[in-house]
């Protein structure tokens, strides 16, 4: 792809960024859009599926859960060529997110079940043991004691692992319940 045309995805996309953070979500959308079929002009299916993530997002954010859904696996389905391992898990557990929203708790879990895959290829242990954690909570939500204490115990040492202060309380939080 040229210079140009990455140049003008980026800034397409910048814009709907900044529609979005000043209120402007329908404005942002159409940017997004624009973004998205600019991508898919050029081939860029990296750049293509990300503002698609990012479409699934502002719907959801605008309770159009079940649009942010079918974007979501729509980008979903493009990443899986690209073979751009966290950002895959990345949008897995945001669409974990909406199914928890919606009260879809086993779409969640099998969700979420991806993502750690995902996760676990790209090597990002933050975004492991945020997924172990929301797994275990979902866990607990559906009964399943033994599964939710696993994945929390996991989550709890990737995150002493990690120094991170907060993931080790929520975990024991959810392990002392």
């Amino acid at each position: 792809m040229d210079f140009w045309a990455e140049g003008l995805i980026t800034c397409v996309a910048n814009l709907a960024s900044v529609l979005l953070r000043a209120g402007h979500a329908q404005l942002a959308l159409e940017r997004y859009r624009e973004s998205v079929e600019i991508s898919g002009q050029r081939g860029d299916v990296a750049a293509q599926a990300a503002n698609m993530a990012k479409i699934a997002l502002v719907l959801a954010f605008r309770s159009d859960l079940t649009g942010a859904i079918k974007v979501g696996r729509g980008a979903l389905d493009m990443l899986a060529a690209t073979g751009a391992w966290g950002r895959q898990g990345a949008l897995s557990y945001s669409l974990a997110s909406v199914y928890l929203s919606l009260g879809e708790l086993r779409l969640a879990v099998e969700s979420l079940e991806a993502c750690l895959v995902l996760r676990r290829r790209a090597r990002d242990k933050v975004g492991l043991a945020e997924a172990l954690y929301k797994l275990g909570v979902c866990f607990v939500e559906i009964g399943y004691t033994a599964q939710a204490l696993d994945h929390l115990q996991q989550s709890l040492a990737l995150s002493q692992e990690l120094g991170d202060t907060l993931g080790q309380a929520l975990s024991l939080s959810q392990v002392m319940c």
